[in-house]
């Protein structure tokens, strides 16, 4: 039998234990799931940091004309945008079909120019396995050389800052297109008119322009001998996750405009 002497040397730990084992757990607990989020986070930026690294990015050479019956089916945002660009006056400047040999993703663009021809709207529609993509993008280019994107979708802003991209999530073509002439306003340089005939060639010059100040930037590197396609470097891919990240936390300003039906869903 033990002393008495010394039982409360080893009651009072086993006391103190038993009075202390929830708030024990609770720390198990919280280290666990702080855990599991890095891990989450961790499988993610790899995943994503893989993507930019493998994935071919078409500047050009990736459409091509096209007329219904169009190859794919075309989805209730694209032609409820359609419709409302017509709706606005906007003069059409041609459907494309994205070439079935040059990409995962199946989609449909339309081309429209504004009255003045000072802007040119691509309003996109696709899917791939494991993704869908709708966007309309507003672009002007301005006597600077500078490019204004305006868009309605959310993504990165230009590492090459050739394009100066401007988010305003889930607006309909009404709502984005005054959005983008306040942006002309405010640019501080006269925007430069689309020739009458314009069409694709004349949009994604400035995807050439950025593609090329990628590579000189040492942030890509051409895929093909044509220079109609890139594949980030591993400069260009951190540079492309940061500014990701920083892109989405810009868009916790705009939070409240998830609730926004975007066109062509059941509550537009």
């Amino acid at each position: 039998m033990l002393p008495v002497c010394v039982l409360p040397k080893i009651l009072v730990p086993h006391l103190a234990f038993s009075l202390n084992w929830p708030h024990s757990i609770g720390i198990y607990i919280l280290t666990a799931i702080v855990g599991i989020v890095v891990l989450v986070h961790l499988f993610f930026v790899t995943v994503l940091f893989a993507a930019c690294l493998l994935e071919r990015q078409y500047l050009s050479g990736n459409f091509e004309p096209a007329e219904a019956p169009f190859p794919y089916e075309p989805s209730p945002y694209w032609k409820a945008t359609r419709e409302a660009a017509i709706q606005l006056g906007w003069q059409h400047a041609g459907d494309f079909a994205i070439k079935k040999k040059t990409s995962k993703v199946r989609g449909l663009l339309s081309l429209f120019l504004n009255a003045d021809r000072t802007v040119m709207a691509a309003i996109f529609s696709g899917a791939s396995v494991v993704a869908k993509d709708k966007r309309t993008t507003l672009r002007t280019g301005l006597a600077t050389g500078r490019v204004l994107d305006s868009t309605d979708s959310p993504g990165t802003e230009d590492l090459s800052g050739v394009t100066e991209r401007a988010v305003l999530l889930r607006a309909g073509m009404a709502e984005l297109s005054a959005f983008h002439l306040r942006r002309i306003e405010n640019a501080g340089a006269l925007p430069v008119s689309f020739s009458s005939t314009a069409s694709l060639a004349d949009y994604q010059r400035f995807d050439l322009q950025k593609g090329q100040r990628w590579v000189q930037m040492g942030l890509a590197k051409w895929a093909d001998s044509q220079q109609t396609s890139i594949r980030m470097t591993f400069r260009g891919a951190c540079g492309h996750i940061k500014r990701l990240f920083t892109q989405m936390s810009k868009l916790t300003q705009q939070s409240e405009r998830i609730e926004i039906p975007r066109a062509g869903s059941r509550g537009a």
